[in-house]
């Protein structure tokens, strides 16, 4: 039971008597996702917007178009959403809707 004082009084010694805080208050760091670069939001006609990436998965998903490559970035932005890159889905998505322009989807 002493030693049971003896922590406490302690602890106590040790609170400052003026009230001042123990810790600094320091704001939480600002997190961004992605940083886009100037130039990327002017794509230069007729070049990809979005590489074609391999082994992201098998998610797929079917849309209204006969255009293989277009329903490749569709599927490709599903699995980087998934995957929580959602910067590179949105290139995938555009470079859909830049191979089909009347793709709704995309």
């Amino acid at each position: 039971m002493k030693a049971l004082h003896f922590a406490t009084l302690m602890i106590v010694s040790l609170v400052p008597a003026s009230g001042a805080k123990l810790f600094a208050q320091v704001p939480p760091p600002q997190h961004v996702h992605y940083d886009k670069p100037p130039a990327s939001a002017q794509p230069n006609p007729g070049q990809p917007i979005a590489p074609r990436l391999q082994n992201l998965g098998v998610h797929t998903f079917p849309v209204a178009t006969t255009n293989r490559k277009a329903q490749a970035f569709i599927s490709q932005g599903v699995n980087l959403a998934y995957a929580f890159n959602h910067a590179e889905a949105a290139r995938s998505f555009a470079e859909a809707a830049r191979l089909q322009p009347d793709l709704a989807m995309a």
